[in-house]
């Protein structure tokens, strides 16, 4: 079963467990979800929902832009030898290139953000504030953005230098440990063949971005 968002449109848990109960009930191989979202690992959905529900299907999530970022490796720097499918490749890639498809990659870190800004430098914010954790997910987002759009222009396989066996909601509890108690959020991105991995510092509390 697939369900696709484009827009702003977002993924429901209500939603989502209700199709994995159908998918249970009709024998389903498992549910694919299609959305603005960016995850790190498609076996992540970017919603949190019963895991008792998904216990023996397979779920996938992929984003818009993640799609994207394949179709534009596979042509631009991969190729394709038949003219045909490159054409189509092509086609699919300008369709989701233009805003009017719904499909986009990061647009902003969200309406919470400079409410989240100023109490970080006014040293306010508190762990647990459901609005820390929004900008701590909208960080990961930004952080794949940034390394899929990298991927696009070299080719290679660029992706985020997460800790080793990480999940998404461990790191968005760190990242929002992080911007609660120090005011800054980090990461880091592996480049093949570069001296060593990107590292990317917020500092919202002095408002300065360090790369090095």
């Amino acid at each position: 079963m697939v369900e696709v968002k484009t827009g702003k449109a977002e993924l429901q848990r209500d939603q989502l467990e209700g199709y994995l109960d159908l998918v249970r009930a009709h024998g389903f191989d498992g549910l694919l979800t299609i959305s603005n979202d960016i995850a790190s690992d498609s076996t992540e959905l970017p919603v949190t929902v019963d895991q008792r529900k998904t216990k023996g299907l397979a779920v996938h999530h992929l984003s818009w832009w993640r799609i994207l970022t394949a179709a534009i490796v596979q042509k631009e720097h991969r190729g394709i030898d038949d003219p045909d499918q490159a054409w189509i490749l092509g086609e699919l890639i300008r369709y989701l290139e233009d805003d009017r498809s719904g499909a986009s990659g990061f647009e902003d870190m969200g309406d919470k953000w400079t409410t989240v800004r100023d109490g970080a430098r006014s040293m306010t914010l508190r762990q647990g504030d459901p609005s820390v954790r929004e900008i701590a997910d909208r960080w990961e987002q930004f952080i794949e953005f940034v390394a899929l759009d990298l991927r696009q222009t070299l080719g290679r396989p660029i992706s985020p230098a997460w800790p080793r066996r990480s999940t998404r909601e461990k790191r968005v509890a760190e990242a929002s440990r992080s911007l609660a108690q120090e005011g800054v959020l980090a990461a880091s991105i592996r480049v093949p063949d570069a001296a060593a991995p990107l590292d990317l510092v917020a500092n919202l509390r002095t408002r300065q971005l360090t790369t090095s």
